[in-house]
């Protein structure tokens, strides 16, 4: 058997914060009686040092110009932090570099949750002006349309005759995305939860998703 190492005890907290606390009280007690005020150079030796307070960078001004479709404008504003926080008036420089070069993922994400893949966007900052002008260009490019649908229902449904049946071509029917829709997250989730819904509202209630998968070629 390997020797048990005793387990170390962790340094006393508690009694260093108690004997810091009894030092500064000790430190400010008043003078014993007849005891002399220190002379000024005295009094100067044994003060604290004074920290120097840090540079603080200066804050800039910006606005931000969106050179987009009117469409996505609505959108960009709400997922592109370079334009949500354009009225912050602590803004260093810093931030607002790295803003930009997030501005662009950012906006690419946007574009795309609306069907747009191919989305190009672009920043510049013009630091001449006051306030600086930042300018986000997006060029979204055609959108991604769904080519084909493939809806199958697995489980007693898809072999009941007649109710299951029935059940299976209502919801294949009734699939709201159809070939040549535009694609985007919000219409493909809301697809996925009518459908689902149609096929709980028959005797299977307890119908579930087990696979979704949306292959995109932008």
């Amino acid at each position: 058997m390997l020797p048990v190492r005793p387990r170390a005890t962790p340094p006393p907290v508690r009694a260093w914060w108690l004997l810091t606390l009894a030092a500064i009280t000790a430190s400010v007690a008043p003078p014993s009686p007849g005891a002399e005020p220190p002379r000024a150079d005295e009094a100067a030796a044994s003060a604290p040092p004074v920290a120097a307070a840090p540079d603080t960078p200066p804050a800039v001004r910006y606005r931000v110009v969106l050179d987009a479709p009117d469409a996505l404008v609505p959108l960009l504003e709400r997922a592109v932090d370079l334009v949500r926080w354009q009225s912050f008036d602590s803004m260093p420089d810093d931030l607002l570099d790295r803003l930009a070069r997030e501005a662009l993922p950012q906006a690419r994400e946007a574009a795309a949750s609306r069907g747009y893949f191919s989305a190009v966007a672009d920043v510049t900052v013009d630091r001449s002006r006051d306030p600086m002008t930042a300018t986000l260009r997006v060029d979204p490019g055609r959108p991604t349309t769904v080519g084909s649908v493939r809806v199958t229902v697995t489980g007693p449904a898809a072999t009941d005759i007649p109710i299951g049946v029935e059940a299976v071509a209502r919801v294949q029917q009734g699939w709201p995305l159809r070939r040549g829709a535009v694609f985007s997250q919000n219409e493909w989730a809301a697809a996925k939860t009518n459908t689902l819904s149609t096929l709980k509202a028959s005797p299977y209630a307890a119908a579930s998703v087990t696979h979704s998968e949306a292959r995109v070629d932008p």
